[in-house]
């Protein structure tokens, strides 16, 4: 059966027309790298007869992009459980996609399957009492998310230091060292030039919030006085999901060597944007 509905979702992949239309349908078009992987997840554990758990998948990859073809699979899952109502309302809802007269005839084919198989659960046995059914097993728990296999980043930030009261601005790149870890480098521009070195934690990344705490460690070079300095501060903030990247906002302290007469400490705030520009499929957000 596993083999049918991926034949089944590989031809709906293909974009058949169903239709001669003013524009392309919108499955015609090939599915983003991490539905894909939602899509290709719900296939295998659907063949290994996991269909809870492929169930789930296919509703992951539909609420990233509602495609038709995470309807048919969510009715084939849904009808593989037993959950005929459940399986016939994601058939009818595959139908009003208008898909191509191929795919149509296979959804109703199943949907009268499901209406077969509800019409005789609803029969009592001829010869025995009827029976309750068992308790219904809580759904196993879901599979532990996939590995997060790296992000490269570039940043734009912009700051005021608030007791001298003179501002400038960073820009730089980092990496994904694990689920939780970003690293990274930025020069500072403005009427402080210089270097920061950076270590992000996201202890909520992966969770799937859009607004997420952040703390970042730094390392500082800064020439003052024909001297540089070094040193170090915390910065405590947050980030929001926006397009391919987020919005951070922080407020940072500082403290570094500094020659005499000047102050060797800092209290900053910021703001700035992260731009994403590559991360894995199963990369969390």
């Amino acid at each position: 059966m596993h083999r049918a509905l991926g034949g089944l979702i590989v031809a709906l992949l293909l974009g058949v027309a169903p239709r001669v239309r003013a524009q392309p349908e919108a499955s015609a078009l090939p599915l983003p790298p991490a539905v894909q992987a939602r899509l290709d997840e719900g296939i295998r554990l659907y063949g290994q007869g996991r269909h809870a758990e492929a169930l789930r998948a296919f509703q992951a990859g539909y609420d990233l992009e509602p495609r038709p073809v995470f309807l048919y699979a969510m009715g084939q899952a849904a009808r593989a459980m037993g959950n005929c109502p459940r399986a016939i309302d994601y058939f009818g809802a595959f139908l009003r996609t208008l898909p191509p007269a191929r795919q149509v005839e296979k959804a109703r084919v199943q949907i009268a399957r499901c209406e077969r198989q509800r019409l005789s659960a609803s029969r009592p046995p001829a010869t025995a009492p009827a029976v309750a059914p068992p308790p219904a097993r809580p759904p196993p728990p879901p599979s532990p998310p996939a590995p997060w296999l790296g992000r490269a980043q570039l940043h734009a930030t912009g700051f005021a230091e608030v007791l001298a009261q003179r501002g400038g601005a960073q820009v730089g790149g980092g990496l994904g060292l694990g689920r939780f870890v970003d690293v990274g480098a930025a020069a500072v521009l403005g009427e402080w030039t210089g270097a920061r070195l950076l270590l992000g934690l996201h202890p909520a990344r992966g969770r799937g919030r859009r607004l997420q705490p952040l703390l970042e460690v730094r390392g500082l070079i800064h020439p003052i006085a024909g001297t540089t300095a070094l040193g170090g501060g915390l910065e405590v903030g947050a980030t929001l999901e926006l397009g391919r990247g987020r919005i951070r906002v922080g407020v940072a302290g500082e403290a570094f060597t500094a020659p005499a007469g000047f102050r060797p400490y800092a209290v900053i705030v910021g703001g700035g944007y992260e731009l994403d520009v590559w991360r894995r499929a199963n990369a969390p957000r």
